[in-house]
């Protein structure tokens, strides 16, 4: 998805090819968080836009991924021990949240010391094949974005004092016109580059960007309350007595990202309180199962088998088993659930998943 559309004179090809040679997350957040900041301000070309308010995007763009999702920028890419290095108090997952606290931190120059330069290279076919150290190529860039901004036309042009930029009006109307498309296409360069930095991780486009709104578990805690009429469930953390139906996602949502039964068992309100996001201790593996198996074969035997097949449809699926009566079986959903689910306990502690949490009892 390296095409975009032409416009005048304008060097498409040359935003087309900026990321072509890309080896950290720089550039992306750079780019993803300039047209946020352009669009939030209405697409006016007399509006500057502040280097701390770029840098501040930035790492909101950078904290969901990095700190939310666990993961992976690479292992020479700063922008994680930028973040790492924060003092952020919020606890909250929204924009305007981050945004405060990220206000706190000056950190607009250290993040963007190199970036808007580096972008703005390949505009100037004078600068190709000289190597940085050849010549001060921050001051060669803008000096070359001031004075040929009418002539070649670059992307931005940067204020007296380098703490801001100016996007050039014919690009700035590229971008109104085109801002969907432009949109789409960093998110696709971003989704490729980080596909390269973590191969192996479940659900990684739904990683990439903050989460709007979590689908509501209204059917699965239909599931677990049909289950609650025909047996007594107990919390496989603190072995009390379920009253009300609190659904824990098993392994973290914030690495799985999806509500299917096969990961969702009811517990109590302080065991789910407790637990957030955290891996829980080998210990309650077999409790799981168990309450999972109780679970299908209790709604085996008191829903109508239409409706059983539509509730379990993703065990069959995501455990790898033969067909529906594997999951009447014990021995065989707890075989599938320990090849699926140790791989994947292994991969999420790897991410920087606490592992072995245990509850604590009052």
């Amino acid at each position: 998805m390296n095409y975009l559309p032409r416009y005048k004179e304008l060097k498409v090809n040359v935003l087309s090819n900026v990321f072509s040679k890309t080896t950290s997350s720089y550039k992306y957040l750079f780019f993803m968080s300039l047209l946020e900041l352009i669009r939030d301000n209405g697409f006016d070309i007399k509006k500057a836009i502040s280097f701390n308010d770029i840098a501040k995007n930035m790492l909101v763009n950078a904290w969901y991924p990095h700190t939310f999702f666990r993961l992976s920028f690479g292992k020479q890419d700063q922008i994680g021990q930028v973040l790492d290095g924060l003092n952020i108090q919020s606890k909250a997952h929204n924009k305007d949240s981050l945004l405060k606290e990220f206000e706190k931190n000056h950190i607009g120059y250290q993040l963007l010391r190199y970036v808007p330069y580096r972008f703005l290279r390949p505009f100037f076919i004078q600068l190709r094949g000289i190597p940085d150290s050849k010549l001060n190529i921050d001051r060669e860039i803008f000096l070359l974005a001031t004075e040929k901004f009418e002539e070649v036309k670059p992307l931005y042009r940067f204020v007296e004092s380098r703490d801001a930029l100016f996007i050039h009006p014919e690009w700035m109307e590229y971008i109104r016109v085109n801002y969907t498309i432009l949109e789409g296409w960093v998110a696709w360069n971003w989704l490729g580059y980080m596909q390269r930095k973590n191969p192996n991780v479940p659900a990684l486009a739904k990683k990439l960007f903050p989460v709007i709104r979590r689908e509501p578990l209204t059917a699965q805690t239909k599931y677990w309350r049909t289950v609650s009429q025909y047996i007594q469930i107990r919390c496989i953390y603190s072995d009390e007595i379920v009253t009300k139906i609190n659904l824990d996602h098993y392994l973290p949502w914030s690495f799985i990202v999806h509500n299917h039964l096969w990961n969702l068992v009811p517990v109590t309100k302080e065991a789910n309180s407790q637990k957030s996001n955290l891996l829980p201790s080998s210990i309650y593996f077999d409790k799981f199962v168990e309450l999972q198996y109780q679970g299908l074969v209790v709604t085996h035997k008191n829903l109508p088998f239409s409706k059983w097949q539509k509730y379990v449809e993703p065990y069959i699926v995501d455990l790898r088993l033969k067909d529906d009566s594997d999951l009447l079986n014990y021995k065989r959903i707890n075989k599938a659930y320990s090849e699926v689910m140790e791989p994947l306990r292994t991969l999420a502690a790897g991410q920087g998943f606490l592992d072995g949490w245990v509850y604590r009892y009052s």
